[in-house]
């Protein structure tokens, strides 16, 4: 359901979703980035933790907008995204989103 979402919401709070995404991403790759693999079990451990990431954020970014303005608050707390990309959105739901 999207009661209570202007057209013009859903649209700032679709693109926020893409870039909170791309955000994990690319965290998650800098983490990575840096890993030595010296033998076999720093090969699993790697292993271990990218299925643990993936485990964690493979629904994560499904947008739902009955719990959209939890989403785009938890989102903002991780760094996964700026006020800046909120910024269009009503100033009504900007402020619930920054008092949950």
């Amino acid at each position: 359901m999207s009661r209570g979402w202007s057209e013009s919401d859903k649209v700032v709070a679709k693109a926020a979703t893409e870039r909170a995404r791309r955000r994990a991403e690319q965290e998650t790759i800098k983490l990575h980035q840096n890993y030595k693999v010296e033998n076999i079990d720093d090969l699993w451990r790697l292993e271990l933790q990218i299925r643990q990431w993936r485990k964690e954020r493979q629904y994560q970014f499904g947008l739902s907008y009955e719990t959209a303005n939890k989403q785009l608050a938890h989102w903002l707390a991780k760094g996964w995204l700026l006020e800046s990309d909120l910024a269009r959105l009503s100033p009504e739901r900007l402020n619930e989103i920054k008092n949950i």
